[in-house]
């Protein structure tokens, strides 16, 4: 491993985006949480038509867009902090002597004479130590952050959207219910109806509905979780790529009791963009939660997402 891939793995910090990810499930769970707290305000309505199902069913038929509307905020805040920390921590990579590979860096390499980045940031606002402006740079105390969106910046919104479309689709989270009782809304209308007509009580009615909502709450956490996951490395690789320095990716993986045995046997390996004799190519490498395109890669059956995955990759740089 060359001393620009070692100083990038030292800069990364995986755990930060696990913890973001997890933030972010946890704000989904609590919009759901809300929806669960319509359906009670209705049950415990006083008024006369306190048991209305159509009402309930109203609110039950608001998950999946819910859902939806919740995943995409959250995919679109983990790429965009995501984005912004793989470039910052391929700036200082970028600093030593490798601003010239870049076009846009090459121009701000000539604006800031023979300084290095580190150097400069290290200055704080106002320029030099000395307080002596810097040509052509005005720092100020998130010079890095903004080093790094004129560097490599981040794609357009609509365009991030346009990629995250595919994860929030309000009909895929539509469905009441857990992975082995999915249920349509107007079935639970049903449901509703005939409890009602049993004369059964608020509190009989939400424990019948609770275990159908739970379920829902739950595949939303996940779903957050996992998909997280890949948009915000995704975020990670779009930057690293866009410098034109990565030839690679290592993988490495965030042990726990739990984890699967292959990603455990597969910590440290290496996949090259254009893989050499003995190497492994792209097609090889997983992209954390998604198993590699190449099935022989995983287990006979494996799934191709790999649910709450804590493995990540690293790119590796040119020489």
């Amino acid at each position: 491993m060359n001393a620009s891939t070692r100083r990038l793995h030292a800069a990364h910090r995986p755990g930060a985006l696990f913890a973001a990810v997890g933030r972010g499930a946890g704000g989904v769970d609590a919009r759901l949480r809300e929806l669960w707290s319509d359906v009670l305000a209705i049950l415990r309505d006083p008024r006369g038509y306190a048991l209305d199902a159509l009402r309930l069913a109203a609110v039950l038929r608001r998950v999946g867009q819910v859902t939806a509307d919740a995943l995409g905020r959250t995919f679109l805040g983990l790429y965009r902090r995501a984005h912004a920390a793989a470039a910052r921590s391929l700036l200082g990579v970028m600093a030593h002597g490798r601003l010239h590979g870049h076009s846009e860096a090459g121009r701000l390499s000539g604006a800031l004479g023979t300084r290095g980045l580190p150097e400069m940031l290290a200055a704080g606002p106002g320029g030099d130590r000395g307080g002596n402006p810097v040509p052509g740079v005005r720092l100020r105390e998130d010079a890095a952050s903004d080093l790094a969106a004129l560097l490599l910046p981040a794609p357009a919104e609509d365009l991030i959207w346009r990629w995250l479309a595919t994860f929030v689709r309000p009909e895929d989270y539509g469905l009441i219910g857990t992975d082995t009782d999915k249920r349509m809304p107007e079935t639970v209308a049903h449901q509703l109806a005939g409890s009602m007509a049993r004369g059964e009580t608020p509190y009989q009615i939400a424990k019948g509905l609770r275990p159908l909502f739970d379920g829902s709450r739950v595949r939303a956490a996940r779903a957050a979780r996992t998909f997280g996951l890949h948009v915000g490395q995704q975020a990670q690789r779009d930057a690293w790529e866009a410098s034109g320095m990565v030839i690679g990716y290592e993988l490495v993986k965030t042990v726990v009791p739990d984890s699967r045995a292959w990603h455990i046997a597969r910590q440290g390996r290496r996949y090259y963009l254009d893989p050499g004799p003995g190497q492994d190519g792209m097609s090889k490498c997983p992209h954390p939660p998604l198993e590699p395109a190449d099935a022989s890669e995983r287990p006979p059956g494996t799934p191709a997402i790999a649910w709450n995955c804590l493995c990540s990759v690293l790119p590796i740089l040119a020489e």
